[in-house]
């Protein structure tokens, strides 16, 4: 039975003294062993604790989520940065750090947030702190200023999410402007697209993590060998295919079923059918 080593990452977010966490997985490929990826976690920014009770880590008992989920074998976590000031990043690495540890990573991903200027300034600070990558911190159309960016900064830069089509993604990299290419599945263009995405970057000697996850980029990845990440739904979670991602301690199994691992289940087609 094949499986994947799990490296887990959880988006951390300090709002008025409070720290809150929830769980989002992607899995990372472990070099010359064929079959195995390691797997992270990530979350969305949370606008009010009060949203979840995933959220309960507060006053009093801050990171008890975040910890949650590093029992659970997740290694690495992502969090949001560009809502506030610099120094509101800066407390937001701080939390994630004393939560996970020096011996986990931590990821910051921006949304696009800033300009040429402000994302030199920021990715700048970013890198001393010891992030492992940058995730879109400019306008994903914008291919001359992710160019610069890179040049300037020493982090990775990550990003691809919301290119469309191979076309798109061989401009960024010709150009130099990504280190880790991150194709959505749907956005890409599919899973042909998507392949050929991984083998141009492959060819450039580039790393590969996917937006989004769930078994058919399980699949994918587990082809590829420049793929690192795949980011997806927490494992336990009710997933909408037939086919379930399933945990082994601190490993991931890769798909048994047939085919790509597409398929959704009967009731879930039955509940939400117009």
């Amino acid at each position: 039975m094949h499986q994947c080593v799990v490296l887990f990452l959880v988006r951390v977010c300090v709002m008025i003294g409070v720290t809150v966490g929830m769980l989002v997985i992607v899995c990372m490929l472990v070099p010359n062993e064929p079959m195995k990826m390691r797997v992270s976690v990530s979350t969305p920014l949370l606008e009010d604790v009060k949203q979840s009770k995933a959220h309960e880590g507060c006053a009093g008992d801050a990171g008890k989520p975040d910890a949650d989920a590093f029992a659970q074998g997740f290694e690495a976590v992502k969090i949001k940065v560009g809502r506030g000031s610099l120094e509101d990043d800066v407390k937001r690495i701080d939390a994630a750090r004393a939560i996970a540890g020096k011996e986990r990573r931590i990821m910051v991903d921006a949304n696009q947030k800033f300009n040429l200027n402000e994302a030199v300034r920021r990715g700048r600070v970013y890198q001393q702190m010891g992030c492992f990558w940058f995730e879109e911190p400019l306008a994903p159309q914008d291919h001359a200023a992710f160019a610069e960016l890179a040049r300037e900064l020493d982090i990775r830069i990550a990003t691809g999410e919301n290119e469309y089509t191979k076309y798109a993604y061989v401009d960024l990299i010709a150009r130099h402007g990504v280190d880790v290419v991150q194709p959505d599945n749907r956005r890409s263009g599919g899973v042909t697209e998507w392949m050929e995405i991984g083998a141009i970057a492959d060819g450039f000697g580039l790393e590969l993590a996917s937006h989004g996850g769930g078994p058919t980029n399980l699949n994918m990845l587990l082809a590829m060998p420049n793929a690192i990440y795949m980011e997806t739904g927490s494992l336990k979670g009710d997933s909408s295919s037939v086919e379930k991602l399933r945990a082994s301690g601190s490993a991931v199994l890769a798909p048994e079923m047939p085919g790509i691992g597409s398929e959704l289940r009967p009731d879930y087609i039955q509940k939400f059918k117009a």
